[in-house]
């Protein structure tokens, strides 16, 4: 018979190599809750792909998905304590300046993913727009800028185009351009993909041809995860980015992502990722020159009154070194 003491020591041992061999069970996962204000590749890609990939696991994180109907009610949420991060348009800078308990912490995209949509034979070009009137998600929005952003670009005037707010839908969007009431659309392209798969539109032109300096969609985060848990923030900034990377590697997976998250077919998501994985941020960083068009952009589109001073809205503290 051994001696005891043997049997305790490999006991011991064995022990030791099972504890470090699965550090993971030592500690429970951190709990984070996601917003994002649309069904977008853009918002929801990431998050879809840290979790199919195990990148939030492996960073120890454990992320609930929650998708709001619009900028708004995810802000609301935010407010409210019900998100701690969320994925929303460009232009929300304006919700931390009227005091929203949130930050911006990353820029997501450029906007590559927005499009000018149409489905008259007689527009060809962008200058055919002028005078028109241009369907939009809302009033205050990043599109609504967006149209304002074109006409100011042409150089046709302040009233060279007319926003007309139509909401997200995409019957509503092919209803308001079917009978007339706007010319355009300016919206995501998966809508615009779609309808001009189905022969019921074209995609004009991107929104990165004439507004390419204010980021398309940012990520938010509640202040309170940003001072109670900042090592939590740090880490899913860290799968995200990562998530994205894979994304940007794996376009088949990718587009089968698309799918799942907007219900469109394999051709309309392969031509929205192509426009995509070019917007995507890989460093998660929004430079100078961004901050201060973005302040031009809350300014021109009357979300504020006069022009803001950005860099305390922002934080990059919480990225990846």
């Amino acid at each position: 018979m051994r001696p005891a003491s043997t049997n305790r020591r490999r006991t011991t041992a064995l022990l030791a190599v099972v504890l470090l061999a699965a550090p993971q069970y030592c500690h429970a996962a951190d709990q984070l809750r996601v917003g994002y204000a649309a069904q977008l590749l853009a918002f929801a890609g990431p998050l879809y792909a840290a979790e199919d990939q195990g990148l939030f696991r492996a960073h120890g994180l454990e992320v609930e998905r929650i998708e709001f109907a619009g900028g708004a009610k995810l802000h609301q949420g935010i407010v409210a304590g019900a998100v701690d991060i969320g994925l929303a348009g460009g232009t929300d800078f304006s919700y931390v300046l009227k005091g929203a308990p949130e930050l911006v912490v990353a820029n997501i995209a450029s906007p590559t993913n927005t499009v000018l949509t149409v489905t008259d034979p007689a527009i060809r070009t962008i200058d055919d727009l002028k005078g028109k009137h241009i369907g939009v998600t809302s009033i205050g929005t990043y599109t609504y800028w967006l149209a304002l952003e074109l006409a100011r670009k042409r150089g046709w005037g302040p009233n060279g185009v007319t926003p007309v707010a139509i909401g997200g839908s995409v019957s509503v969007w092919l209803s308001a351009l079917q009978t007339g009431q706007v010319a355009a659309t300016m919206g995501d392209a998966t809508v615009g993909f779609a309808m001009q798969q189905n022969g019921q539109g074209r995609v004009l032109t991107t929104a990165a041809d004439f507004a390419p300096d204010v980021p398309a969609n940012l990520m938010f985060a509640h202040t309170e995860l940003l001072t109670q848990r900042p090592d939590v923030m740090r880490r899913f900034l860290q799968a995200w980015l990562e998530g994205i990377t894979w994304l940007i590697d794996h376009k088949p997976e990718a587009v089968a992502i698309g799918q799942r998250i907007t219900g469109q077919n394999p051709k309309v998501m392969a031509a929205v990722f192509d426009l995509q994985k070019d917007g995507w941020s890989r460093d998660g960083k929004i430079t100078p020159p961004q901050l201060s068009a973005t302040a031009q952009a809350l300014l021109a589109s009357g979300m504020v009154n006069t022009l803001p001073d950005l860099t305390p809205a922002y934080t990059d503290a919480y990225l990846p070194r």
